[in-house]
């Protein structure tokens, strides 16, 4: 599954951490077509993308196809009508500058292909620089587009090639477009390559460096900019729907995702590829983010979701074999936890999920990996907090907000490796477990907004434990 998908969007991808740096996940509905879409907020540097994209080896690539491509209309013509000027015949350098994703590739293709350009310029050549470019790898690039090469041309050293460069574009109107400029010293390199016979000759550069640009020219560059927000959800809708109607239920939310794409057109086609090409189905998670390392859950109350389907998605958790960080909003959890939590999970936050009960607590103690455990505002099924000998054995940081908790319970060697405690906001907390004091590696406990005759007690705690630093308000 993973190797069907590098094949089907390897060529779109510009090193994943350019591309998304979000999934939103929600859990959404869709009554007419029976389905349920996930979608993932992925916070870990979009490393499912990463993964598709190990191919590419830093080289800076995108190709983003043209008929996916919505908002460069008006920055084509503003440059084509610069670039074929009849009234600027000194040879110019003119750049186009923005961040990876924006789309600058892209935006060249069109201005190269354009019927225009093809008609005004006795001839044209684009190369791709890159990172990781040599001056004889870019004089070879050009003149193959140029002329034939032979095998005097390719016994030439790095010098001598710029001669036959120099000669072939002699006299002609010559349209040149250097794509992916990363050092601004390239310029000087190669520039005695390009003659100025105040013929309106044009080199287009394009980079994510301003220096790039003010290094080869005076001429101000052009600064792509960010989609819009009604444009990116115009391509997202292109690439995911493919000319039908977003379906009003997902509208809100799509619109959501695309803008979490901060107006990058590469993220919205590269996001929107997999999901048109995905089954949307409860086994999403399985077949499309094996690898994916932190993930938010949320289920928007709003959106009508029946807890069998809820349940049904988180069952499908337990296959995110490589996932370490989890977030649960506003999920009602239920039985079978036992298969939900995959064994590499070193945190694990709970924020307003309903139906948290004691066996919960029991699973959760049992992954021998978990380091950080947050529950904040749920809906607790028990009034008694009960951890058991060897539970949370590795559990570094526990912090419990906003709970309904009366009275906690641990056994021996339970959260031994326990060493920072926050309890806040417990208004019905009568006492903290002895036990806890005995706990050799707690450094820091905060008990915040809790009842006066507990805080008493406390303090007298806090004289006789001079290892472990105690807040109390």
């Amino acid at each position: 599954m993973v190797e069907a998908l590098i094949n089907q969007i390897r060529d779109t991808v510009y090193e994943a951490e350019d591309v998304i740096n979000t999934y939103t996940a929600h859990l959404i509905k869709l009554q007419r077509r029976k389905l349920l879409v996930k979608l993932f907020h992925c916070c870990d540097h979009a490393f499912v993308l990463h993964h598709i994209a190990n191919n590419t080896k830093g080289k800076r690539r995108r190709n983003v196809e043209e008929e996916d491509v919505v908002g460069f209309g008006d920055d084509t013509t503003k440059l084509v009508n610069q670039l074929t000027d009849e009234g600027r015949l000194q040879r110019e350098v003119i750049s186009i500058i923005g961040m990876g994703g924006l789309g600058k590739t892209t935006l060249t293709r069109k201005i190269y292909n354009n019927a225009h350009i093809k008609n005004h310029f006795h001839c044209c050549a684009r190369v791709n620089v890159s990172q990781e470019y040599t001056t004889r790898v870019l004089l070879l690039g050009i003149l193959k587009r140029l002329v034939q090469i032979s095998d005097a041309i390719y016994k030439m050293s790095d010098e001598e090639l710029k001669v036959p460069l120099r000669d072939n574009l002699k006299g002609k109107r010559y349209f040149i477009v250097m794509d992916d400029v990363w050092e601004p010293r390239f310029w000087d390199e190669i520039k005695a390559c390009f003659p100025n016979d105040l013929n309106g000759s044009r080199i287009l550069i394009t980079s994510q460096e301003k220096e790039v640009a003010s290094h080869a020219s005076s001429t101000p560059p052009y600064f792509l900019p960010f989609l819009d927000k009604d444009t990116s959800w115009e391509l997202l809708c292109k690439k995911v729907f493919q000319g039908e109607k977003c379906p009003s239920k997902l509208e809100s939310l799509g619109r959501t995702l695309a803008e979490s794409c901060k107006g990058l057109p590469l993220s919205i086609v590269v996001l929107g590829g997999i999901l048109a090409n995905k089954e949307k189905s409860y086994r999403i998670c399985e077949s499309l983010f094996p690898y994916l390392r932190k993930l938010n859950l949320i289920h928007r109350p709003e959106i009508e979701v029946d807890d069998s389907e809820i349940l049904e998605i988180l069952a499908t958790l337990e296959s995110l074999h490589y996932l370490q960080i989890l977030k649960l909003e506003d999920v009602k959890l239920g039985q079978g936890l036992d298969y939900l939590y995959p064994s590499k999970l070193t945190k694990i936050t709970f924020v307003s999920c309903k139906s948290l009960d004691s066996n919960d607590m029991k699973v959760l103690g049992k992954l021998a990996n978990l380091r950080i455990l947050k529950i904040r505002a749920c809906d607790m099924k028990w009034s008694r907090l009960y951890i058991m000998a060897g539970g949370f054995s590795q559990l570094e940081v526990f912090k419990m907000i906003d709970l309904n908790i009366e009275t906690w319970e641990l056994e021996e060697h339970a959260v031994w490796n326990l060493q920072h405690l926050t309890i806040e906001g417990w208004e019905n907390l009568r006492n903290l477990p002895d036990e806890l004091w005995s706990l050799t590696n707690l450094r820091m406990v905060e008990v915040l907004e809790i009842q006066t005759d507990l805080k008493e007690k406390l303090m007298k705690e806090l004289e006789m434990n001079d290892g472990c630093k105690l807040i109390i308000n």
